[in-house]
């Protein structure tokens, strides 16, 4: 899996920040919930589910 850089959070609301979840911080676009991968990290990153839930979700990562 490609690394990509943590997600920008810059509309003081994670709704919105969801919404535009696309961004070009440097010079390619990145999409940071183009996957399931993209999703889990996106929800750790916003604090929005415990760590030790998103534990439960490795399998359903990889579509297993």
């Amino acid at each position: 899996m490609q690394r990509r850089p943590p997600a920008i959070f810059i509309a003081d609301s994670l709704g919105l920040d969801f919404l535009n979840s696309v961004a070009t911080p440097v010079d390619t676009p990145i999409d940071w919930l183009d996957s399931g991968d993209g999703f889990v990290e996106w929800l750790a990153q916003a604090k929005l589910v415990p760590a030790d839930a998103l534990d439960g979700f490795e399998g359903a990562r990889d579509g297993g």
